[in-house]
Parts: C-alpha cells; sequence; structure tokens
C-alpha cells in the first residue's frame, strides 16, 4: 500500500463515483499485481492513489503573511465535527492506518481482518464541506508518525463519495497530505491538491484536477499562465474547486483577497513526459552497493524451498542463499534486461469472513548466489516474525503460463502461510484467466444480450485446461478451470485450490464482473 510521509504527499481517487448513502464516511480504496497482456491504452493518466500509482503537483510557500486592516490573512478555525474512525469503510480505515510507524492486523469476530495503528486510531473531524467535496483533519499521536511534523494531515473526497475500481468498495477519501502545511496559515493561506496527468505527444503535463482550503480573507483563487492572465474561482465553504482545468501552460496558483489584490501564490511545476531510459553506447553498470552487514545473534526465522534457503533477522536484515538451488529457480529469478535487483518481500496474514488482508515489506536484493537486504521500511509498516517471505521473478504473467501462479520461491513459516500461497495461485489463475480474448469475446455477447453459450462449447475455445460443468456448485478436476453459464445471462468460472478451498468469479448480465472471493489475494477487472 501506498504509504504518505513526505510533507507534499497528496493523492487523487481514480475511480468512479456512486451515489452513497448520507453519513461520514461509507465503504473506500488501491491495483492489479498481474498486468493483462496487450497494447498501452492510446491515452495514460498519471495519478497518485491511495491504494495504486499516481503523481501529484508538489507546491512551495513561497509567501510572507499578510494582513488586511487589524485581520490577518490565512486563519483557519479548524474546530470541527468529529469522526468516529469506526464509522469509516474498511479500506478507509486502512488508508489511514498506512501512514502510522507500525501496524498490525486484527481480525474481529465474524469480520474480516483489517490493518490497524499500533497504540490506537488517529482523531478525525469534519472541517469543511462545500457541497459538493469534503474535507477532514486527521491527527496522529507523535509517538505513532514516522516522521516529525507528520501527525497533522488534511483527507478530502467527493461527498458522493467513490465507487472502487476493482470491485473492493466504497470511499469517501480521495486525497490526503500531512505536515506543517496541512492546513492554511498566514504564511501559506491557501491548500494545494493538484493531480496531473499526459495525453501522449504532449509538451507538457496538464493539471486533472485542483482544489483546496482557503484561510481567513481569502475571497478568490486564481490559476495564473505565464503572460499573466488567470482563471479564478471564488471561494465557498472555506473551499475552492477548479474541477478540471482547461489545458493551458498554468505557471502559479494564488489567492485573492475582497479588493481583489493578490496576497500569495506558489509555483505549479508541470513537467513534460518521463523520457524513455535508453543505455548509452560506452556505459557501464554502476558499482553495486555494499550488501547490509549480518547482525549479532541468530535469526529470528530460517526456511528453506527447493533448495532456497531464507533467514529473517530481528532488524529486518534478510540474507537468501542459492547456491543448492535448482536451475529452475535460478533462470526465474534471474533478471532480464540490465536491472540486477531481485524483490525479496515478507509479510503477515490474517484471513476472516471469507476474505485475506496482508501487511507486509519488501526491498531489492542484487542477483547472485547469495543476497542480502533490509526490508525494514523507514516508513513503518511491521516487522519480524512473518507468516511468509518470497521472491519474485521479474517478468510478467499471462493465463496458462509454464511458469506457473506461485512466486520463484514461496517461504512458509506458518500454517496460513500454506493456505495463502495456495488460494493466492488459484485466484491469480481465474483472475488471468477472465481476461483471456475467449472470455472477452464471450462478455461482448453478454453486452449485445445474446443467449449464451454452454460451459462445454465455452470451454472448447481454450486449448487445454479448461471444462464445462453441468451445474454450478460441481468441481472441476484439480488444476483445470470449469466454466458454467445459465444460459442467459450468468457465467461462473470456478477452480479448486490447493488447500481445497473453491474460488470462483461471476460474469452478469451485460458482461459486467460480480460477486467472487478473490478478495485480498487477486484483482479481477477488464
Amino acid at each position: 500500500m501506498t504509504r504518505f510521509n513526505s510533507i507534499s504527499n497528496v493523492l487523487e481517487r481514480a475511480a468512479a463515483s456512486f451515489d452513497g448513502e448520507p453519513g461520514d464516511w461509507h465503504d473506500v480504496l488501491s491495483r492489479a499485481r498481474e498486468t493483462p497482456p496487450g497494447r498501452e491504452p492510446r491515452r495514460r493518466v498519471v495519478r497518485t492513489l491511495l491504494l495504486g500509482a499516481a503523481v501529484v503537483a508538489a507546491v512551495l510557500a513561497l509567501a510572507p503573511p499578510f494582513g488586511i486592516a487589524s485581520r490577518i490573512v490565512g486563519l483557519f478555525r479548524d474546530e470541527g465535527k468529529p469522526v468516529p474512525v469506526s464509522s469509516l469503510s474498511r479500506l478507509d480505515r486502512a488508508g489511514l492506518a498506512s501512514m502510522c510507524r507500525e501496524v498490525k492486523l486484527v481480525t474481529p469476530p465474524g469480520r474480516a481482518p483489517e490493518q490497524r495503528c499500533v497504540g490506537g486510531p488517529p482523531r478525525v473531524e469534519e472541517i469543511a464541506n462545500n457541497g459538493t467535496r469534503i474535507y477532514w483533519k486527521v491527527t496522529y499521536p507523535k509517538s505513532q508518525v514516522t516522521y516529525p511534523g507528520s501527525e497533522t494531515c488534511l483527507a478530502s473526497g467527493r461527498v458522493r463519495g467513490y465507487r472502487d475500481s476493482f470491485g473492493r468498495g466504497r470511499s469517501r477519501v480521495g486525497l490526503m497530505g500531512c505536515g506543517p502545511n496541512a492546513l492554511p496559515t498566514p504564511k501559506r493561506p491557501i491548500t494545494v491538491d493538484a493531480s496531473i496527468g499526459f495525453n501522449r505527444g504532449d509538451r507538457h503535463a496538464r493539471l486533472e484536477g485542483v482544489s483546496g482550503l482557503a484561510g481567513e480573507g481569502v475571497v478568490e483563487v486564481g490559476l495564473i499562465e505565464k503572460n499573466g492572465d488567470s482563471l479564478k474561482k471564488s471561494v465557498k465553504g472555506r473551499t475552492y474547486d477548479f474541477g478540471r482545468p482547461p489545458d493551458r501552460a498554468w505557471i502559479a496558483i494564488a489567492a485573492f483577497d475582497g479588493s481583489g489584490k493578490e496576497v500569495y501564490r506558489e509555483r505549479l511545476h508541470l513537467p513534460g513526459p518521463l523520457p524513455r531510459m535508453r543505455p548509452r553506447n560506452g556505459t557501464t553498470t554502476p558499482e553495486r552497493p555494499p550488501p547490509p552487514p549480518l547482525p549479532r545473534g541468530a535469526p529470528v526465522q530460517r526456511g528453506m524451498e527447493n533448495g532456497t534457503k531464507i533467514a529473517v533477522y530481528r532488524n529486518g536484515i534478510v540474507a537468501v542463499d542459492l547456491s543448492s538451488a535448482p536451475s529452475r529457480v535460478y533462470r526465474l529469478l534471474q533478471p532480464r534486461g540490465t536491472d540486477p535487483r531481485v524483490p525479496i518481500s515478507c509479510s503477515k496474514a490474517a484471513f476472516g469472513a471469507g476474505r485475506w488482508e496482508q501487511v507486509g515489506v519488501g526491498a531489492y536484493g542484487y542477483f547472485g548466489r547469495t543476497m542480502r537486504t533490509s526490508i525494514a521500511s523507514p516508513g513503518g509498516g511491521t516487522s519480524p516474525p512473518f507468516d511468509e517471505c518470497h521472491l519474485s521473478g521479474r517478468y510478467g504473467r499471462r493465463w496458462n503460463d509454464a511458469r506457473g501462479m506461485h512466486d520463484a520461491v514461496e517461504f512458509e513459516f506458518t500454517p496460513l502461510a500454506y493456505r495463502y500461497f495456495a488460494e493466492q495461485a488459484a485466484a491469480r489463475d481465474l483472475a488471468l484467466f477472465v481476461r483471456t480474448p475467449e472470455i472477452r469475446a464471450v462478455r461482448e455477447t453478454m453486452k449485445q444480450g445474446l443467449p449464451l453459450a454452454r460451459g462445454g462449447e465455452i470451454a472448447r475455445r481454450f486449448p487445454s485446461r479448461v471444462v464445462g460443468l453441468a451445474q454450478r456448485s460441481e468441481d472441476a478436476p484439480p488444476s483445470t478451470i470449469g466454466i458454467w453459464t445459465n444460459r442467459k445471462d450468468l457465467l461462473v468460472v470456478s477452480r479448486r485450490a490447493e488447500d481445497g478451498r473453491h474460488m470462483y468469479v461471476t460474469i452478469r448480465e451485460g458482461g459486467r464482473l460480480g460477486p467472487n472471493n478473490l478478495a485480498g489475494l487477486a484483482f479481477v477487472f477488464y
């Protein structure tokens, strides 16, 4: 999960809106681990996600405080309505917990596991609402945050909320930033939440959205062009929102008082697209940094799998020995291209109410017969002992890939880890299967309202490992995927995981994704 430790970090949800019920925050939140094959979409927007990858405009406080008569511009009375953390959605609570120095997994009786801050939840208050967007002040105890000064955060989101793109619930949080400038001050009388994106061929990024809070005396906020022209928005309910501004080369954002005088300005940097990284002729591989030293004392965890040994130390140092590993493992881990690193990750897991949850850390080790790295996260997270560790190959996955759905090497420190790996592999298998061209063609048939073929007829479109099922409750043979349809508007694909759990995904009328039990294991999307 993305962590927000930088002072200027903010994030905008890339999710559709929904008509949620009224209340203080209803259901939330992050992207798929497996990327479906195919060409890159024509339009690519880069955006900071609570639970996935994005770019946010960083802003700088450049002006001194201004006064109007005896009134100081920028004062902001942030007394708000308390919001019980228990009233937030499960994914919103996870987002707030990700800011803490130490995170734990808790499984309430009869409910799904969730992430919580060690030491208790933050304090949440609703401080502004303009009818379109809501703002919350989030305050963490100083002892819980990793970086000094980041205990105060500003979160915001649409009043109508968000529907998660991967079917994981609903959210009210769209942006979140932490630090001394999280709220308006006399030195910086406005906050700026700016998300940016690129269109193919653009010379510079474009603003996808700009909004924020305004302090005392600020009546208008304006986006400034290089020639001095401005686009202004009035402050309403102590907030402003430009929505999606016109595509211009904006250079700054400014605050104006009631007389129209500019009382504050800060630069907006809209970078050009990231250049393609190509090695130059004659360049050499940078020297590898030395591995971290092994700590004194014995490791807290040891494991061996497929001839690969691992040792985990209390301070987060992980040592891996591939000297006895079979050639297949060595080939899977061997880096492709010029990057010589191998991802090494460890986590704690929990299961409840049919759902998995993980909290973990990871780092890169430089490929070799022996590897050593530190997975201790400076931004917090979790620490040893773990339920599992795994080493991942630097290759993508496709359905029916001969390399399988497991990671290259998986270490099980607890019985729970065996279940997790078994069900994750089956979930990945199903998630990739429903993205195949054959299933996409079936979805198009469902969108047109045409009757569905029998499961056996659809299964024959695949070369192997797919069978038709006569009944929905029937199980396919081990390691195979079964297809059942009602021949009208419902399709179910399923398989048994190695631990015996029945895994399934449904596709409903119109080709829409329906209920599934892959949550916490793999993402199903089209």
